[in-house]
């Protein structure tokens, strides 16, 4: 079973905003989420590269708060998403957001685009 508890942690780098997810995105746990996302939309960054190594599960509604925080940063700004495991991938690519977004397989290959 999923892990129950979400951690999230973002910061600002010179290129823009890493945001951490660690733990399991779920129905009971997204108000932490919506938490660092809605400052980070309000800021407008050029970049942002979420971390989902740590991540173990992502329900429907942490689909739509990365949507969400993609949307928000558009039109100039970008989310890349690092380090999905092949459970969280495959959510991504059921779901379409490999559509809207570049999966990549570490921060530092999200960082090179």
């Amino acid at each position: 079973m999923a892990n129950v508890n979400l951690q999230v942690e973002h910061r600002t780098e010179p290129w823009g905003v890493l945001l951490t997810v660690r733990g399991s995105a779920g129905v009971t746990n997204l108000s932490e989420l919506d938490r660092h996302i809605l400052p980070i939309v309000a800021s407008k960054p050029a970049l942002v590269v979420l971390d989902a190594s740590g991540l173990e599960f992502i329900s429907s509604l942490g689909i739509g708060s990365f949507t969400t925080l993609h949307r928000g940063l558009k039109p100039s700004g970008q989310l890349r998403i690092a380090g999905a495991n092949a459970n969280v991938r495959a959510v991504f690519e059921r779901t379409k957001l490999t559509t809207l977004l570049a999966l990549f397989d570490s921060v530092e290959d999200a960082l090179r685009g």
